[in-house]
């Protein structure tokens, strides 16, 4: 039996070999990712793995995680319980390793993943795809989580219109026309000139 290797805490670079996904007893998802991190010629690699969880605090960290690794897809799908990774998650990534007791013994935890040199990796290097098509399917996600704003149509402006005393041609006032009126007591309509004499007037000659 292989003894265990225990790292001295650090970062260390290593790539993605395997990836196990399980649904917890809270019902969470959870994917964990195996890495093998390399430690020379004459020495066999150490295997480490960091599980990832995608609760909407830790779903941002993990998304970055799996960039790290390569993975420029939209479907998670994709990873799940791979036996080889090295195609979705082809990149070497830097991983910080730190100790973990359990059950009065000592074991390698990865609390970071992170890309090399701390920047994204050119997109011509993650995968076969165009760069045009990694940029995306990586945007496909969060854009569609993100609701599109709502289209408002902007109103017509409203035609001002002038004030009586200011509405004139010439010497001449324009009177807007006059609304449709009843009949007075005479069965009479009022005239519609100014100074005619009012229908009740006229009942009374």
């Amino acid at each position: 039996m292989t003894e265990y290797q225990l790292l001295s805490p650090g970062k260390y670079r290593a790539h993605a070999t395997a990836t196990a996904f399980r649904v917890t007893d809270n019902g969470n998802e959870e994917l964990t990712i195996f890495f093998s991190i390399p430690r020379g010629e004459e020495e066999p690699p150490v295997n480490v793995s960091k599980r990832l969880y995608f609760t909407e605090k830790a779903r941002e960290y993990s998304i970055e995680a799996l960039r790290a690794a390569g993975f420029v897809g939209n479907d998670i799908i994709s990873l799940l319980d791979l036996s080889d990774a090295s195609a979705l998650l082809p990149a070497e990534v830097q991983v910080t390793i730190e100790h973990e007791d359990y059950n009065n013994k000592t074991y390698n935890s990865v609390s970071f993943i992170n890309r090399i040199g701390g920047g994204p990796r050119p997109l011509s290097e993650q995968s076969p795809i165009s760069a045009k098509a990694a940029f995306a399917a990586k945007m496909r996600g969060p854009l569609a989580g993100a609701a599109a704003p709502a289209v408002v149509a902007k109103a017509a402006p409203r035609e001002k219109v002038k004030p009586l005393a200011m509405q004139t041609s010439g010497q001449h006032r324009t009177r807007p026309a006059p609304e449709p009126t009843a009949p007075d007591e005479c069965g009479e309509y009022p005239p519609e000139n100014e100074g005619a004499e009012p229908a009740f007037l006229a009942c009374l000659t």
